[in-house]
């Protein structure tokens, strides 16, 4: 998991600098800027969700 986010927030971070450092198309830009900002809210998200999976079973206990 922590591969697979540090992958996703790397090209987020890509994106998002590539999108605002070159001179493209402003439709072009947007959708750079757009898929940047996805990927490392998305990135948030699965560590945030693998937080919560790792408290999650080690509060865990027999019976209820």
């Amino acid at each position: 998991m922590i591969i697979i986010s540090a992958v996703l927030l790397v090209v987020g971070i890509i994106f998002i600098i590539r999108g605002r450092a070159l001179e493209i198309s402003s439709q072009n830009r947007k959708t750079m800027l757009w898929i940047g900002s996805a990927l490392i809210v998305m990135t948030v998200f699965l560590v945030i969700m693998g937080i919560l999976q790792i408290t999650d079973i080690s509060t865990n206990e027999q019976g209820h």
